[in-house]
């Protein structure tokens, strides 16, 4: 996960990142992004149309910082800087099955903002999706582990500087 923890505007809006493996092939764009990187050698370019100014980063794995929870289990999220994901959920599930966030309410502050992204790296669900409210159902197509990853990904420096995300209730229900 290529997380953005601090930039300005103009970095945040006009910085591009590309990932490239050994060959230089393009393996994704983006910060803020879930990536599925083979052991190996990768670099990244970062591009901008406007100034040059501060922007940081850092290289997360998923599977090791996420905490494991299980189909139906209440969990409380607490209070965190938007700009560093650093509350990641993971829950294993089976191709076949229907799942939905289920906000369980007892939200104070701002609204900690999720996404839904399997171990590939795929956003199986939309971005920025308030835990405030229950999430569509997914129906998912592979069995494997799967991430919550709550994290601003809005541009900007002001949900990146300032914005702090509030504690939300929540649960990973299995619909069939």
């Amino acid at each position: 996960y290529l997380d953005r923890i601090q930039s300005t505007y103009n970095s945040s809006n006009y910085y591009q990142v590309s990932v490239l493996d050994a060959q230089s092939r393009v393996v994704g764009t983006g910060f803020n992004t879930a990536y599925y990187l083979k052991a190996g050698v990768y670099k990244y370019i970062i591009n901008n149309t406007s100034y040059a100014e501060n922007i940081q980063f850092k290289w997360s794995n998923l599977s090791n910082q996420a905490t494991e929870i299980q189909q139906g289990q209440s969990v409380t999220l607490n209070y965190s800087n938007n700009a560093t994901a650093n509350r990641v959920f993971k829950f294993y599930a089976e191709a076949g099955q229907t799942i939905q966030f289920n906000s369980l309410g007892q939200v104070s502050g701002t609204t900690p903002l999720y996404r839904i992204v399997n171990e590939f790296g795929q956003t199986i669900s939309g971005t920025n999706l308030a835990s405030s409210q229950d999430g569509t159902l997914i129906s998912l197509k592979h069995s494997g582990h799967y991430y919550i990853v709550f994290d601003d990904i809005t541009s900007g420096y002001n949900s990146e500087y300032y914005q702090y995300s509030g504690s939300v209730s929540f649960q990973l229900d299995n619909v069939n």
